[in-house]
């Protein structure tokens, strides 16, 4: 990283000298102050009725003689004070420099003592340029910064991988989603440049290898919120299924999983994350380095167009169960999930009264602010739809993704 040169972002000159030393990871704040020296014994009254104690967060009220000798490189804090050497031995505490008594001190607050936050408020940076704008993925940070505050993006980058715990890589997406495995273009900002992964959510990990498929952790909740609705047993369609989100955690809660991907690095990331879960979804063999052993009557893995998987488990289902139809289907491809609910139309007359059961689709997709989600299904559909549906995230001022959930019938 490139931090020798000065950088002028503001007219400010103090502002940019800031600026600066937060970029190059030297920014440091001096503070006058008194520290006085307290017999053990006397700590819990003096805390008491003392009322000039310095008190900042992350300071700690009590102070041994180390701290006055040198840095606390873990708190980034440190007392200088012209104490001499036999004095600095035992406890103290630090007063605001109007006390009338104490030795007169600078409290000296590092680099390592300040948060990400912190930081970047203190560089001039607003926390709606970047705070809203980055997603952790395993030891990954994924920003995606408005246009305005690309010219931040070092700085930025910068120290989220000093801040933020076992971080440790930084990137930006270069341009929208538009090809068809949903994956993204690249641009490495800071730290490690691989970007291979594991995440951890809802009790599960994950393994992602973040450049060849797609993970979306702001969908954390929802994931959870649809698996309490599938119960031992049950089973489930999972039409877009990426590394298994979805489907691992319905298998973990006792489910039997039908899930495709078309992208084959997604079906990889897929059976490396049923092999790093083993020991949640129960299995006896937990150091089994095959991906289903165990598990060859409950996981039922595709790589297929989604249409043609539909037709596939359809039939695949019917030896097994008198009903074609799945307890749940999850179609979690915002972007073309209405292009494929016509196909459950079809299902719908190719089965027959007998064949019939409960079966429930879960439909995700983007509509704008002003639009009803459960009429555009019922639009792909045909007909009335029994079902709910429900606000997931806004995506933009005028864009928001639905979930509507719906009962096939015959």
């Amino acid at each position: 990283m490139s931090t020798e040169r000065v950088t002028e972002c503001f007219q400010n000159e103090e502002q940019n000298k800031i600026y600066n030393s937060v970029l190059k990871g030297d920014y440091s704040e001096r503070i006058p102050c008194k520290v006085l020296k307290i017999a053990r014994e006397d700590i819990k009254d003096v805390l008491k009725t003392e009322k000039n104690i310095l008190r900042m967060e992350r300071v700690p009220r009590i102070l041994d003689s180390s701290i006055l000798q040198e840095t606390n490189k873990k708190r980034g804090v440190h007392i200088e004070a012209d104490i001499p050497h036999k004095k600095a031995d035992g406890s103290w505490i630090i007063l605001n420099s109007h006390a009338e008594k104490g030795f007169p001190a600078t409290l000296v607050l590092s680099y390592e003592y300040f948060t990400h936050n912190e930081l970047l408020k203190k560089a001039g940076i607003n926390e709606n340029e970047y705070q809203s704008s980055y997603n952790r993925v395993g030891s990954i940070i994924h920003l995606n910064l408005k246009e305005e505050s690309l010219k931040h993006k070092e700085i930025i980058s910068i120290t989220l991988l000093n801040k933020i715990k076992d971080c440790n890589t930084v990137l930006r997406k270069k341009s929208n989603i538009e090809n068809v495995f949903r994956n993204i273009e690249i641009e490495h900002l800071q730290g490690a440049p691989s970007y291979k992964t594991v995440h951890r959510e809802n009790g599960l990990r994950f393994s992602i290898d973040y450049d060849k498929v797609y993970w979306n952790s702001k969908l954390q909740k929802e994931r959870e919120i649809l698996s309490k609705q599938i119960h031992r047993e049950e089973t489930v369609c999972d039409m877009f299924c990426g590394v298994g989100p979805f489907s691992i955690l319905a298998l973990s809660k006792g489910a039997e999983v039908w899930a495709n991907d078309l992208n084959p690095a997604s079906i990889v990331n897929f059976k490396e994350s049923i092999i790093l879960n083993r020991k949640t979804l129960g299995l006896d063999d937990v150091e089994s380095s095959i991906w289903d052993e165990g598990l060859e009557d409950r996981i039922h893995l595709y790589n297929l167009d989604a249409h043609d998987f539909l037709m596939k488990a359809t039939e695949e289902k019917k030896k097994i169960s008198p009903s074609p139809q799945f307890n749940h289907y999850i179609l979690n491809l915002p972007e073309l999930t209405l292009t494929f609910i016509k196909h459950f139309r079809e299902l719908e007359i190719a089965t027959t009264p007998l064949q019939a059961g409960k079966a429930t689709v879960h439909a995700y997709f983007f509509v704008r602010t002003n639009e009803s989600a459960l009429e555009k299904i019922e639009k792909e559909m045909g007909r009335k739809v029994e079902g709910t549906e429900r606000l997931v995230r806004k995506v933009s001022p005028s864009k928001e993704m639905w979930v509507v959930s719906f009962t096939l019938v015959k």
